[in-house]
């Protein structure tokens, strides 16, 4: 099982934000708005201090650390403002899709002091993994591919 530092350090180490493109975020980001989410809370820091001001950016990749379980969503055309969620999950039922996008749309509409809601999809990943602990490695191996299409 991996933990946010060791997929901290492959994320910042392996793939690199390029500009106007794409950005990995570190597993952090996820946490951070989660708990605002749960508290219904104004986050603290602007979008620009999560790692970034994503709207400068066509797509933005953000591993998910949920019940000591990996996945990620690619957050697509975040420059023009219709954005696209896309989850990645190497587990059936892992995570819940509908809860992670709920998240997200309550920060983009908090953050962007504005009403904005992603259109929402779970990616079926191919293959799965096999056992309960290899879900961080299966979420960097997405993670890479994605960044470096």
């Amino acid at each position: 099982m991996l933990t946010n530092s060791v997929v901290d350090f492959c994320i910042t180490r392996f793939t690199r934000p390029t500009p106007s493109l794409s950005l990995a975020c570190t597993s952090v980001v996820f946490f951070f708005i989660a708990c605002a989410y749960a508290n219904r809370s104004t986050p603290n820091q602007s979008s620009s201090d999560l790692q970034g001001d994503w709207s400068t950016y066509k797509y933005v990749l953000l591993p998910i650390n949920l019940q000591e379980h990996w996945s990620f969503v690619e957050i697509q055309n975040c420059m023009d403002g219709s954005k696209l969620y896309y989850h990645i999950d190497s587990v059936q039922g892992g995570h819940d899709s509908k809860h992670i996008f709920a998240v997200l749309d309550w920060a983009n509409t908090v953050l962007a002091a504005r009403s904005v809601t992603g259109t929402a999809y779970s990616y079926e990943t191919k293959p799965r993994q096999s056992n309960p602990v290899d879900c961080g490695i299966y979420m960097l191996h997405y993670v890479y591919k994605i960044k470096m299409w």
